[in-house]
């Protein structure tokens, strides 16, 4: 948004650890998830993949990716998706090993192989 020059209202929260930040992020966003941006119009987008790639597109000047009829426009997208679809799941892991099936007492182990595989990604 900085880059864009756009005024925005930055709220940082932990809904992994705080029931209240689930609960408020709820409202915007029924997976209880961020990012979420919701625009002036009172429109609410969520999934940052997507976000980055709207704002790219709606303030081409700001340079944030290559033009649509870029050649390089296809690889920026497919590495915008490869990094939200391969590597951001693998970091939703560590902070709660345990939901993947694993007892806490392998938590160290998975999270050093998370480690790894992200490196692979």
């Amino acid at each position: 948004m900085t880059l864009i020059g756009l005024p925005y209202e930055l709220i940082e929260t932990m809904t992994w650890a705080e029931p209240a930040a689930r609960e408020k992020i709820g409202l915007v966003n029924p997976l209880r998830q961020v990012p979420a941006l919701i625009w002036s119009s009172g429109e609410n987008m969520t999934e940052r993949t997507a976000i980055l790639i709207d704002l790219a597109d709606r303030f081409p000047l700001a340079g944030l990716a290559p033009a649509v009829e870029d050649a390089a426009r296809r690889n920026f997208l497919r590495w915008m998706l490869h990094v939200s679809s391969a590597i951001y799941p693998l970091h939703g892991i560590k902070p709660d090993v345990p939901r993947i099936g694993v007892p806490v007492s392998t938590a160290l182990a998975v999270v050093e192989t998370v480690h790894e595989r992200i490196v692979f990604c």
